[in-house]
C-alpha cells in the first residue's frame, strides 16, 4: 500500500509598509535587513525558521542590487545549507520607494532535506 507524502507548505510575501519604504528610500541594505527581519519574525510565529525555507525569492527593481541583497542574507543566515534562491526583477513594488520584497516557501521543522555534501 502506497502512502502519499503529506507536505504542509506555507508561503509568505513580505515587504515594507509605505512609511518604512519612504524612510529608507534608496538604502537597499537597510530595506533588505528590515524585510528579512520581518520574514524571520513571521516564520517564528508559524513555528518555522530559515532552516525550514525551501525557496527564497527576492523581488527587486534592479537586478544589480542582488549581490548586496545576498550579502545581507549571508550575514543573517548561519546555515551551511541555505534554501534555494532566485531573483525576479519587477518594474515596481507595492509601496513607492521600496527596492526589495521577499517571498518564501517553507514547511514545518524537519521536512527540508539538506543537500548532500560534494563527493571527492
Amino acid at each position: 500500500m502506497d502512502k502519499a507524502l503529506s507536505l504542509q507548505a506555507r508561503t509568505f510575501r513580505i515587504g515594507l509598509d509605505s512609511e518604512e519604504a519612504a524612510a529608507h528610500a534608496g538604502l537597499l541594505s537597510r530595506q533588505v535587513y528590515l524585510v528579512l527581519g520581518r520574514l524571520i519574525a513571521e516564520l517564528r510565529a508559524q513555528q518555522c525558521t530559515l532552516r525550514d525555507v525551501h525557496r527564497l525569492t527576492f523581488l527587486v527593481t534592479d537586478i544589480g542590487s542582488m549581490g548586496e541583497a545576498y550579502e545581507c542574507l549571508e550575514q543573517l543566515n548561519d546555515l551551511n545549507d541555505p534554501p534555494a534562491g532566485s531573483a525576479v526583477v519587477v518594474p515596481a513594488l507595492t509601496h513607492s520607494g521600496a527596492l526589495v520584497e521577499v517571498e518564501c516557501v517553507c514547511s514545518p521543522e524537519g521536512t527540508r532535506t539538506p543537500a548532500k555534501a560534494p563527493q571527492g
